[in-house]
């Protein structure tokens, strides 16, 4: 985990006055090994996946977003993911990380 990254992020003001939830992993055979929390505010939200184990896994999560166009920013490594919000919705995002790694998307509602 590169903490120069973390830190900054962690100054944003979703982490201290945004609403958690707990999301469920689902899709494939490791997504148990993936953890998934969003935060919330009026303008601002997060989604927070995490690999807990020392392989690769991959799943899917699936979020309460718009139809249309959604971009999802991954502030871990600087990449933009733009995604169709009804299939973000009924099948959810598809999200793959390395063994004890985290992403930590940005994105509109």
């Amino acid at each position: 985990m590169d903490y120069d990254i973390l830190l900054p992020i962690l100054k944003d003001n979703v982490w201290h006055e945004g609403k958690w939830t707990y999301k469920d992993v689902q899709g494939t055979n490791d997504c148990w090994r993936l953890m998934a929390w969003t935060w919330e505010t009026a303008d601002q939200s997060v989604l927070v996946v995490v690999n807990y184990s020392d392989q690769y896994a991959t799943g899917l999560v699936k979020l309460d977003v718009p139809n249309g166009n959604v971009v999802f920013e991954d502030k871990m490594i600087g990449a933009k993911y733009d995604r169709d919000g009804a299939e973000v919705r009924n099948s959810g995002l598809f999200v793959g990380l390395d063994k004890y790694w985290a992403s930590i998307f940005y994105f509109k509602k």
